[in-house]
């Protein structure tokens, strides 16, 4: 469940088949600071309000995207279970039931059964299920149900402790912990031929998938229902499930299957591919051990775990790399290779491929950039620039510091920002056959160039210089024409090609060059539009990526008008590497590098509007009245 923006272009991420299997959704986690309550999440689900609610021990909690909320029970007892029907909000607890309702922006609590004698005082019964099933609402304890038509309540004690009822198709299937598996007709129970092996066997799930029942147990794996019985899930992943022990299981969107487990986070596995992702501690997870799943509205996943709330967009096709050993490092540029993927990193050059990755020999230390010019990547590094073609790995030479590498707008020529200046390769098929512009032996941060015999650079600190020189790249003339413009703060320039203009980002202004006055000029198009932006990636003729305020918007160009879109910001909060952001793209896939890996994107456009969207305001905790009508 995302927030809900209304009358704006909405921004969504598209998946990509390219996308490797390593690649994680993106997890949100909320934990006991966030929402102010217990520790352990017994249930999950989203509310017709679209509000997530939550059976947390001492509490139910409700989360709307923005505002969290709990409530306890007029008895104070613990809340195993809750179930969404309607505007209701029905929960189970110690020896109690009923169901929650909001007016007034608040939650109120009717009991289903006060002052009814449905416990014995001995029994220790807790509501740990409901469901309905043939138009009753079914609360399920670990030896009796209850079954609730609307007025009056049936009880059905069971001859053994039970842990879970589950309805599949037009049955009602009850899961004995010693006695194995039983149907459910009336108050009679029977015990299908051919499940015997499930005896002293845990149920934890049963759904049912393409006409296949599937049975989850808890340290057995799964089982597929047959004519004449049952039989293991022949799967690879079985084998691990059953030492992660299974607690939790839902087929969900696109032909996945989500399951959690007490010690190994939570599996999705894709049938369509036949692979899976694990998410976990390792990765993201804040712990491992997951009590529940729900999913909401956008058909994204919400793990109740152990301790705390992951909310896991697996429907939302922005992928994450993470790295959390620490070995890979900052990422500062990321390529898409037929095997997988390039990354270079301040610890040196990582080739990823087939769910590992390895340093390339000789490239520890930090690498800057990766330029893919046709099956040729060119990687700038710290100790000179490689060539990384067909798998193999070539030094081109040792000039210290490839930052960037540009192409002139006007030709095929290349230029490399370095440390100590510029390179320059005027013929791509010859990498090793490249000379140095003269006389500009500074660190180069920024080269551009769209007119003949005429390059602008932006010193990595301070400073725009115009270089001029002849065919043979001998120069002739070196300008600063920050200096030449009388531009005080000229730190960090920034320079950025657009429709084969070039436009100098200097202190928050956008200029031009004038070649008549020989100075600087401010860019009206450019100050009107964009303003307080830190950084700017161009992507394509129509498509470029800025920074404002700490938040990333890809904007659309559409003549000299400009559609922004939010990227928002909880993707990459604290991730991103200051005047290194850089983008790869192949086609309409994108990359962009993040301290502790990277984004997978593609971007598409949908003008949509939500029309159905309740607001509720509230004013020192009260709700705020609506005299819009």
């Amino acid at each position: 469940m995302k927030s809900i923006l209304l009358k704006l272009l909405f921004f969504f991420f598209i998946a990509s088949q390219i996308q490797a299997q390593e690649l994680l959704p993106f997890v949100e986690n909320y934990n006991k600071s966030d929402y102010q309550g217990d520790n352990q999440i017994w249930n999950v689900a989203q509310g017709k309000d679209n509000a997530m609610y939550f059976a947390n021990n001492h509490y139910l909690l409700r989360y709307d995207g923005v505002m969290w909320e709990k409530y306890t029970l007029p008895n104070k007892t613990i809340i195993r279970s809750i179930m969404i029907e309607g505007d209701k909000i029905y929960s189970g607890s110690y020896k109690e039931f009923g169901y929650w309702y909001r007016k007034e922006g608040k939650m109120n609590y009717v009991s289903i059964t006060k002052n009814l004698r449905l416990f014995d005082e001995k029994d220790n019964e807790e509501i740990w299920k409901i469901f309905r099933f043939k138009g009753s609402i079914y609360f399920q304890s670990f030896n009796d149900i209850f079954i609730y038509d609307g007025k009056h309540i049936q009880k059905i004690k069971f001859p053994f402790l039970i842990s879970y009822c589950f309805v599949v198709d037009k049955n009602v299937y009850v899961a004995s912990v010693e006695k194995g598996l039983f149907r459910l007709n009336g108050a009679k129970i029977t015990n299908p031929q051919g499940w015997n092996i499930l005896k002293n066997t845990v149920v934890h799930a049963i759904e049912k998938y393409q006409n296949k029942t599937y049975i989850f147990t808890q340290k057995k794996g799964i089982f597929i229902v047959e004519k004449n019985g049952l039989r293991p899930w022949n799967n690879p992943l079985n084998e691990t499930l059953k030492d992660a022990t299974i607690n939790v299981a839902k087929f969900i969107k696109n032909n996945k299957l989500a399951i959690g487990t007490g010690n190994r986070g939570l599996f999705i596995y894709d049938f369509t591919s036949n692979t899976y992702k694990n998410i976990d501690r390792n990765n993201v997870l804040m712990n491992n051990s997951i009590l529940s799943i729900g999913s909401d509205k956008e058909n994204d996943l919400w793990l109740g775990l152990d301790n705390g709330i992951a909310h896991v967009e697996v429907n939302s096709p922005i992928s994450f790399f993470y790295d959390n050993s620490g070995l890979l490092g900052s990422v500062y540029s990321v390529a898409t290779t037929n095997k997988g993927y390039l990354i270079a990193s301040n610890h040196g050059v990582f080739e990823f491929d087939s769910g590992k990755f390895h340093m390339m020999p000789n490239t520890q230390g930090q690498a800057w950039n990766i330029t893919k010019i046709g099956n040729k990547y060119i990687i700038g590094h710290n100790d000179g620039t490689f060539c990384y073609e067909n798998g193999t790995l070539s030094k081109i030479n040792n000039i210290n510091g490839g930052w960037n590498l540009s192409k002139s707008i006007i030709n095929n020529t290349y230029f490399q920002s370095t440390y100590s200046g510029i390179l320059v390769y005027d013929d791509i098929s010859k990498l090793t056959q490249n000379q140095k512009i003269q006389d500009l032996s500074k660190p180069i941060k920024y080269v551009a160039q769209n007119k003949k015999n005429e390059i602008w650079a932006a010193d990595n600190y301070r400073g725009l210089y115009r270089v001029l020189y002849d065919d043979n790249f001998k120069t002739k003339k070196v300008e600063n024409i920050t200096q030449q413009s009388k531009i005080k703060n000229d730190f960090g320039v920034k320079i950025f090609e657009f429709r084969n203009e070039i436009l100098f980002l200097i202190n928050n202004s956008w200029y031009t060059y004038n070649s008549i006055t020989n100075r600087l000029q401010e860019n009206e198009l450019f100050n009107l539009n964009f303003k307080n932006i830190t950084d700017v990636v161009n992507i394509d003729e129509d498509h470029f990526m800025v920074l404002q305020n700490g938040i990333l918007y890809h904007i659309q160009a559409n003549g000299n008008k400009f559609v922004w879109n939010i990227i928002q910001e909880k993707y990459y909060k604290g991730t991103l590497i200051n005047d290194n952001l850089r983008i790869f793209k192949t086609e309409n896939h994108y990359l962009l590098n993040l301290d502790d890996g990277f984004i997978s994107l593609q971007l598409k456009y949908e003008n949509k509007q939500n029309s159905d969207v309740k607001i509720e305001a509230f004013n020192a905790g009260n709700l705020a009245k609506n005299e819009s009508n």
